[in-house]
């Protein structure tokens, strides 16, 4: 029976790692292409941004936090995604940072002091990964138990900003 629940856990745990893998090709994937990112937004239910990063000199309160829908995700792809997010997804693959430490979250950037952390938070739909939430966060310098307190924070928001697209 011993032997037969050390088989279950090492299997399981060797399926989260493909999966963990799977989500860091897709992140990885995306960066290269944002009609693949497209691809990966329920047009339904839209994607949540949470900025939550200051940028130097920038006032407190200055953070944002959206649900985005149709023309505002079109947007946001065009511009944040590829002048903001995906090249810090390019430079995490290159300094071989880019971390999914689940199969349903992924983390780029925080190399340095003033580089944001960008959370790209999945949901599984249909057997595919959909692009639920993308976050940017100041993470650098941070406690562990204040980062852990600000995900959890982050969690709950972005529960309470998903939903169905007007």
């Amino acid at each position: 029976m011993r032997l037969a629940l050390i088989v279950i856990a090492i299997a399981a745990s060797a399926a989260l790692a493909h999966a963990e893998r799977a989500t860091t090709r897709l992140v990885r994937d995306l960066a290269a292409n944002r009609a693949r990112v497209a691809a990966r937004i329920d047009p339904a239910a839209g994607l949540v941004f949470l900025d939550h990063y200051l940028e130097p000199g920038e006032p407190p309160g200055t953070t944002s936090e959206d649900h985005l829908c149709g023309d505002a995700v079109r947007t946001f792809l065009r511009t944040r995604w590829t002048k903001e997010v995906a090249p810090a997804i390019t430079a995490a693959v290159a300094n071989k940072t880019l971390a999914c430490p689940t199969a349903t979250e992924c983390r780029a950037g925080g190399q340095g002091e003033w580089d944001p952390v960008w959370h790209f938070k999945f949901v599984e739909r249909g057997g595919r990964l959909v692009l639920r939430a993308v976050t940017e966060d100041d993470e650098v310098l941070v406690g562990d138990a204040d980062v852990a307190a600000e995900h959890a924070a982050q969690d709950q928001r972005i529960a309470k900003l998903a939903g169905r697209c007007p």
